[in-house]
């Protein structure tokens, strides 16, 4: 009676056994339930292992929604925390919720905004783009108004072009 190991759970396997599995591409044994839980043979190379998992893709809008959920969950605004007796708060468990819907900001405001106030960049502190709006302030600012109508041809630019506002959701 002839035992080896299975790669897979690491338990002996009897050979002569009906729940031994020979792998027809690498010739290694197997327990046939492992063989079949793991899809194929578990040797790395081996033909007959199992293709590659498919990726998860994960859209901006829903890391959006996971980190606000996330954020008013630990803030304690969010659902009830669960706590230990010592007061401090348990292994910390992310619950997404079904009902939040991303802030989206109006393109009509960010429209009129840039229009009027767009030398000093108000339409990018609303829309969440902080470096161009600082950026564009300062440009004001630090010339002394002498560069404003860059900074508001700029703002006219950016009305025509921007599409998305800082967390990357399109404007409604």
């Amino acid at each position: 009676m002839s035992q080896k190991i299975c790669p897979y759970c690491r338990v002996e396997i009897d050979l002569s056994s009906e729940k031994a599995l020979i792998c027809e591409g690498c010739h290694t044994p197997h327990h046939a339930d492992c063989y079949a839980e793991n899809g194929g043979c578990t040797i790395f190379g081996c033909v007959k292992a199992p293709t590659e998992e498919p990726k998860v893709h994960v859209s901006m809008p829903e890391v959006s929604r996971a980190a606000a959920t996330a954020a008013r969950y630990l803030s304690g605004t969010g659902p009830s925390r669960p706590h230990t007796g010592a007061g401090k708060p348990a292994d910390v468990q992310v619950y997404l919720d079904p009902d939040y819907k991303p802030r989206t900001r109006s393109r009509v405001t960010y429209a009129l905004l840039g229009f009027f106030l767009g030398c000093f960049g108000a339409h990018n502190f609303y829309a969440g783009h902080t470096r161009r709006a600082v950026f564009q302030l300062c440009l004001t600012f630090f010339s002394f108004f002498y560069l404003a109508l860059v900074s508001w041809v700029w703002a006219l630019v950016e009305i025509c072009a921007v599409k998305t506002d800082g967390d990357g959701l399109a404007f409604n």
